[in-house]
């Protein structure tokens, strides 16, 4: 074991060159997750200015932006059995009242008045019943994605494209830095780890050997730069 130790010690370089050629090495994990911290805590805020901005025009355009309500409604049917399927509504009352309220305010016809829901709903997911409410939320993101992709084919192209937009840049934004658990711990500011801490979600051997740390690399290639990967 200790030659084995050994060699691989002394393959390190090779390796990491192999991985992502730099040029140079880190003289430590912690100097390196220093810069690499940095870097993605810096691209976050970044794509969260971006996020925002955009749907600040969404929004000045969504008080006018009319939906069909029946075409609403009917769709809240849908999205009640499907959640049904995995979940009995009666146990997971939180999902059950997000269902609700979607009902109610589908009356209100805008799409302001439906992002406004969203807001709720996610606010609500928390505790026993954060599955269930995530899984009302999943099935209302993909019913409005594909309703906006229609009206921005079929109807008033210039008041939806804003909302598909923001929409479509806001998951890009939460597929990097929210979705992946490790990342958003990384850039958590209220949460805030040391470099060492931030370096041990991810390259030690219990770590390395969770679900999904495979994915949180490539999601790092993806974030960093060349560089910084």
């Amino acid at each position: 074991r200790v030659r084995q130790q050994q060699q691989l010690a002394q393959n390190v370089p090779l390796i990491a060159e192999e991985i992502a050629p730099t040029g140079r090495a880190a003289t430590s994990p912690t100097d390196a997750m220093i810069d690499v911290g940095a870097e993605i805590s810096t691209k976050a805020e970044a794509a969260q200015r971006r996020v925002n901005r955009l749907y600040k025009v969404a929004r000045g355009r969504g008080k006018t932006s009319v939906l069909d309500p029946e075409a609403v409604r009917a769709e809240i049917g849908t999205i009640r059995n499907a959640v049904a399927e995995n979940f009995d509504l009666l146990n997971f009352p939180k999902a059950n009242n997000a269902i609700r309220d979607l009902e109610r305010i589908s009356k209100k016809k805008t799409v302001n008045d439906l992002e406004s829901w969203r807001q709720r709903a996610t606010k609500s997911a928390v505790g026993d019943d954060a599955r269930a409410v995530r899984e009302v939320i999943n099935q209302y993101d993909g019913f409005v994605d594909g309703l906006l992709d229609d009206l921005v084919e079929t109807g008033n192209a210039d008041a939806f494209t804003p909302w598909l937009k923001a929409r479509r840049t806001n998951k890009s934004f939460r597929e990097k830095f929210s979705d992946d658990k490790i990342v958003a711990k990384i850039v958590d500011t209220e949460n805030p780890l040391e470099p060492s801490e931030q370096f041990n979600l991810l390259f030690t051997l219990s770590a390395a050997g969770k679900p999904n740390s495979a994915r949180t690399v490539r999601n790092l290639k993806g974030i960093l730069s060349e560089q910084g990967f």
